[in-house]
């Protein structure tokens, strides 16, 4: 959880002089070093890449939504609902402010760590340590005594510092967790979970406190670890045999993957572990908030798609889906092949790829259960908790049928479209728009006169489409949704979900309906867009940028991945290593 480790040539300051680990990893690595970090939180992820602070998963307080203007960082903690990060202008926080813990003080001279906790936030700069927020078991009191801090962490009721005099705990101490065991010799880091403390020093690692799921219990054979991490209920080290966890293992926090090549980092949060290595960044474990897929830009995208708490876009390297995950709906099975289409239900998803249909995510009415009797299916849509495709036989549709949503008339000719809205579908044939099931506020009452419909959209209790004319909607209409704005100039997509809607024409995109989360406030900029995707309170769109998207961020949804960029340094030469190591090996002498 929150804790103010660095790496990759991010140095600790004692007295203002770098230590001897950062020279000797200045020293061995390439001169051009640069800052990453890596903090797991709870049910997000953030780390620190070439191009910045990104983040992901969980973004009920605006937690993922990293604020604009961070200058160089070289430090960023992921807490409870709140995260912060160091860069040249100090510490920035941004989320959950109730307790005041995203309130950074002024007066920090140079603050070169920070970690968020649970509703506290503890800060390391050149007069000591410096903690705000909730107080309750008295993790802001920083006690006296600590002499250049070099690490401080957190967890949701207590704190940590390592400094000259070795580590200090304060906060509750329930468990034990805050009552530092004599005999550390020379304590090298520090990780406090949510019950239980680790500490490494010259004899190893110590872990003590809370022991519920044996994550106090170090296990033997470890040699030579360098990184430790606590997170909830689970440890983890990199020794020199890679990574290894123990602990609770309910969301298999601590299994770790096969394949991690030279990982110099690792991060537990709540129930998840994220490790840098020569890869990048991979995480494993709970994944309800997508807080474990790590994010990867679309290239070339074609298809985007909202849920009601997801987003998925496909491009040339696959799909991406991001978003709530509670049912798995944003995680893409891996071995898709060549998917051609993508689309985004309730809570669960569908594609097409080279094996035919692939639905993953919720499957309580079976939405997920793909019939096999389909051939060569050419388009998917995936509804509210059922599931439509057009293939050589026609309309097909599966999964909850309380409304005859899933029973498909058998007179349609030749359709050439389907959409799945939540509790009715419609389609296109050659007689025209076709729509079934629920129709309670007249969403399944196509209206008469629809000259040569080209697209139809489904939505939750209202449906658009488009023909010669123009758009058409019907059905509710509270908030307007089925409105039809003036002034459309050959429209050619049309997007329907919940309580608005939204079409793109010669002009470019347009929506109309609720905008209470900003979900019809389509942004200026967007050029020759192509796609547009509602969501039940957020939207989406391509134009030549990529995909972009607005409105409701809860859990995650208008938050579009972006690339992780991770240069692995190339050593330098022996020679340059030896002149370098020298030369700052002599300045630290005459500092001190």
């Amino acid at each position: 959880m929150g804790r103010g480790q660095v790496f990759l040539g991010v140095f600790f300051r004692r007295g203002g002089v770098l230590s001897l680990v950062a020279l000797l990893g200045l020293a061995l690595g390439a001169i051009d070093t640069f800052a990453y970090d890596l903090s797991a939180g709870l049910n997000r992820t953030c780390v620190i890449d070439e191009n910045g602070v990104a983040c992901w998963g969980d973004n009920i307080f605006g937690q993922t939504v990293v604020p604009d203007g961070l200058v160089n960082p070289i430090a960023v903690s992921a807490g409870s609902y709140h995260t912060c990060a160091v860069d040249e202008n100090g510490v920035t926080c941004w989320g959950d402010n109730e307790y005041g813990q995203g309130t950074v003080p002024e007066g920090l001279v140079n603050p070169s760590a920070v970690a968020a906790g649970g509703s506290h936030t503890c800060a390391a700069d050149e007069n000591g340590v410096t903690c705000w927020g909730n107080n309750d078991y008295g993790q802001t009191e920083v006690p006296v005594g600590i002499v250049n801090p070099s690490v401080v962490t957190t967890d949701s009721y207590h704190t940590c510092a390592l400094h000259d005099d070795g580590v200090t705990c304060w906060g509750t101490d329930t468990f034990g967790q805050s009552t530092v065991p004599e005999g550390l010799v020379n304590p090298s880091a520090v990780a406090a979970g949510w019950g239980h403390t680790c500490v490494l020093d010259d004899n190893g690692l110590t872990c003590w406190g809370y022991d519920s799921d044996g994550q106090a219990a170090v296990p033997s054979g470890l040699v030579n670890p360098t990184v430790i991490t606590a997170g909830h209920n689970e440890t983890c080290a990199i020794d020199d045999n890679g990574v290894t966890c123990w602990g609770g293992d309910d969301y298999g926090e601590t299994t770790v993957p096969s394949g991690l090549v030279s990982p110099t980092a690792v991060s537990s949060g709540a129930s998840h572990t994220c490790v840098f290595d020569d890869s990048g960044v991979t995480c494993w474990g709970k994944n309800t908030s997508g807080q474990s897929t790590v994010p990867v830009a679309r290239v070339n995208p074609s298809v985007v798609t909202a849920g009601r708490t997801h987003s998925c876009a496909l491009g040339d390297n696959g799909i991406a889906c991001w978003g709530g995950n509670e049912y798995g709906q944003t995680t893409v099975p891996a071995d898709l092949v060549n998917p051609s289409t993508v689309s985004a239900g309730g809570d669960h998803t569908c594609g097409i790829d080279d094996t035919g249909v692939v639905c993953w995510g919720e499957n309580a009415a079976g939405q997920a259960e793909v019939p096999e009797e389909l051939v060569d299916p050419t388009s998917v849509s995936a509804g509210g908790s059922h599931t439509c495709v057009l293939d050589q036989n026609g309309v097909a549709c599966w999964g909850d049928n309380s409304y005859e949503q899933s029973t498909v008339p058998q007179d349609l000719v030749n359709p050439s479209a389907v959409s799945a809205g939540w509790d009715h579908t419609c389609a296109i044939d050659e007689n025209g728009v076709r729509c079934w099931g629920d129709s309670s506020v007249g969403q399944s009452s196509v209206p008469p006169g629809l000259v040569n419909p080209s697209a139809v959209a489904a939505g939750k209790l209202h449906t658009c489409a488009i023909d010669d004319d123009g758009v058409s909607c019907w059905g509710w209409d509270y908030w307007d949704q089925v409105t039809v704005p003036e002034g459309f100039i050959n429209p050619t997509k049309i997007s329907a979900h919940w309580r608005h809607t939204c079409a793109i024409d010669d002009i470019g995109v347009s929506c109309w309906g609720d905008d209470s989360h900003g979900q019809t406030a389509v942004p200026e900029g967007l050029v020759n867009p192509t796609a547009v995707a509602t969501g039940a309170l957020g939207t989406c769109a391509i134009d030549e940028k990529g995909v972009s998207c607005w409105g409701y961020d809860i859990h995650g949804e208008t938050i579009v991945p972006v690339d992780l960029v991770f240069t692995v340094p190339e050593p330098a030469s022996f020679l340059l290593q030896l002149a370098v190591l020298l030369t700052l090996l002599g300045l630290r002498r005459r500092a001190l």
